[in-house]
């Protein structure tokens, strides 16, 4: 599988990760409320990291717990920003796979 990023819906941009051909997981950026997300497809022990950066400096990351299933991280964010981000497969700390930077995307807009 390769990496496929999209429009999951108005405001809310999504990439699906793909690893050795398989499904690993999907970080998303959702600009109403500035949520990102990471969702783990598969309770192997590794996990999903959603890395993010915006226009103005500010930068984070949002991590699922290490199972199978998601976290939803909340940030209060400048309204007339813009943020990019990437998704990460990660082994404890150590990077496995990942899919590269996406965006500049509006927040609050």
């Amino acid at each position: 599988m390769t990496t496929k990023v999209h429009k999951a819906a108005p405001g809310v941009w999504c990439i699906d990760m793909g690893y050795k051909g398989e499904y690993s997981g999907t970080g998303c950026f959702r600009n109403h409320g500035d949520h990102v997300t990471a969702y783990d497809g598969y309770a192997d022990g590794k996990h999903i990291r959603t890395d993010w950066h915006t226009d103005y400096g500010r930068d984070g990351a949002c991590t699922d717990g290490g199972d199978a299933g998601g976290d939803d991280c909340n940030y209060d964010m400048r309204e007339n920003g813009y943020l990019k981000f990437q998704v990460e497969l990660r082994n404890g700390s150590k990077l496995v796979h990942e899919t590269g930077w996406y965006g500049y995307h509006p927040i609050g807009q």
